[in-house]
């Protein structure tokens, strides 16, 4: 006879059983000898390791919790993401590296390229952007209007290596509806950027900031640290 809420199965003796209704947030899976069924937690090669929504004015957003031993490889996703409003107009997001020194401002590499359509003109432009020795890595070269946001995803491994210095690769997109001249709006094509710390200290995290048009907050959005499994 079976009980309430418990799943029917047939045994390999031909008789029938139930299997008792497991605790909020389990499955029904095949148990570890695969000779019948159990109830448990599922686990994912892709893991969420950190995210902290933003909905007012914060200095700063730090994403921590690397692992090197669990993770082969590392992915950062920013949505939705402003600085504080300036006049008419926003800043951006920019990027820097945490060390057991604390937050590093110095000592980076970044190129980035980015393709454009002008709707005042139907034209394509494009521009681009590098530096050696910066105080950080650009997400995107543009600044953004009242009511646009900047959504980014950056790829990097073994930020906890001492042997190697440590290499992101990002991509942004963007709409800018309207702009500080005549031109515009404009509509991007993913914003690509490869950025580089050139040391070879050991990451204890990811600090996202404000930057450009006076911006000293950052006033909305989500920003989320993945880890994907060896």
């Amino acid at each position: 006879t079976l009980a309430n809420k418990e799943i029917a199965f047939k045994t390999n003796a031909g008789a029938l059983d139930g299997i008792p209704i497991g605790t909020a947030g389990q499955f029904l899976k095949v148990n570890s000898g695969a000779t019948g069924y159990e109830f448990g937690a599922v686990s994912s090669d892709f893991v969420k390791i950190q995210s902290t929504t933003v909905s007012s004015n914060v200095s700063s957003v730090t994403l921590t919790g690397f692992d090197d031993s669990i993770y082969a490889s590392y992915l950062v996703k920013i949505n939705n993401a402003i600085t504080e409003l300036t006049t008419t107009n926003r800043g951006r997001i920019m990027m820097r590296v945490n060390t057991a020194a604390g937050v590093q401002s110095s000592n980076y590499i970044y190129t980035l390229w980015l393709k454009y359509r002008r709707w005042d003109d139907n034209s394509t432009p494009d521009d681009n952007s590098m530096s050696e020795g910066d105080d950080k890595i650009k997400l995107t070269n543009w600044n953004l209007s009242a009511n646009d946001a900047q959504n980014t995803e950056i790829t990097f491994a073994n930020p906890q290596s001492t042997s190697h210095v440590k290499i992101f690769n990002c991509s942004t997109t963007a709409w800018k509806h309207s702009s500080t001249g005549s031109d515009g709006p404009y509509t991007f094509t993913p914003i690509d950027c490869n950025g580089v710390y050139q040391a070879t200290t050991a990451l204890t995290g990811l600090t996202f900031l404000p930057t450009a048009n006076s911006a000293t907050a950052i006033a909305g959005g989500n920003f989320s640290l993945y880890g994907l499994k060896k």
